[in-house]
């Protein structure tokens, strides 16, 4: 019994300051003798009366997955919770974080960050093409890092197009979605640091601020290099068609023949 309430404290302690340093919108905690709940809730919404929700139920030992409800509604009423994604003996125990959802039209877009045990993060997605009726298996975007994507965003366009916003290694990467796969990330180093036109001083952009309008993204941030300044700047995306990686004129091999000795050196010749 000390152990338990010993553990409770701890907990309790935990949980107030994760909340505080790292937490984002409402987050449940149901705290039970031997165990807990920790339901963190992601709302996006179609339009008025289609809403859909994401959160993850036990989030912290990273026993339970992640799970998806709709409501046609307006909130009224909601659909039974369905698994979208579960940890797995090659995940193991892991926390999920920084759950992002895209809806547009049919299409259910939804992205969050896996840490393991070790430290490892890694960057996962899955999708859906029928406003979440049925779900295509996750998959990870990023290999494994010790380093955690920062401030990532999900924006989209009027007509659909969908870009990740993600700081790796202090910085900004633009991912483009084209409803069944990510393109390669595009750096920019424009969004770093650059000259004052006028100083010639180096500024620090920082505190980036994006906004996806039409064709274009626009900027805002400010120097950390001090001096208090506002800076703003955009480009034009519009054709996001070289940020895939092209696909390979090979077929995929096949397996011919397999033998417990070994194979040297095969010859071949056209009949």
């Amino acid at each position: 019994m000390l152990a338990n309430i010993y553990l409770h404290y701890v907990f309790d302690l935990w949980a107030d300051k994760w909340r505080k340093d790292s937490g984002r919108a409402d987050v449940v905690v149901v705290r039970f003798c031997d165990d807990f709940v920790v339901g963190l809730p992601y709302l996006t919404a179609r339009s008025p009366t289609e809403l859909h929700l994401i959160y993850v139920d036990g989030e912290v030992i990273g026993s339970r997955g992640r799970y998806h409800r709709i409501s046609r509604d307006g909130g009224e009423t909601w659909s039974d919770p369905v698994e979208v994604d579960k940890p797995t003996e090659e995940t193991g125990t892991s926390s999920t974080s920084d759950i992002k959802v895209s809806v547009f039209n049919q299409h259910v877009l939804l992205t969050w960050q896996r840490t393991d045990t070790g430290g490892n993060c890694s960057m996962h997605y899955l999708w859906s093409d029928d406003s979440g009726e049925t779900w295509r298996n996750s998959q990870q975007m990023f290999e494994e890092s010790s380093d955690c994507g920062q401030d990532n965003q999900l924006m989209q366009s009027e007509d659909g197009q969908i870009l990740l916003w993600t700081i790796l290694q202090d910085r900004v990467n633009l991912l483009a979605w084209d409803q069944s796969r990510w393109s390669e990330p595009q750096i920019q180093y424009e969004l770093s640091t650059f000259q004052n036109p006028e100083t010639l001083n180096l500024v620090a952009f920082d505190c980036r601020q994006p906004q996806l309008v039409d064709d274009d993204l626009a900027v805002v941030g400010c120097n950390l290099g001090g001096g208090g300044d506002i800076w703003f700047t955009s480009r034009e995306l519009s054709d996001y068609s070289d940020w895939y990686s092209t696909p390979s004129d090979w077929s995929n091999p096949e397996e011919l023949m397999s033998s417990q000795n070994g194979i040297n050196s095969p010859n071949s010749f056209a009949t």
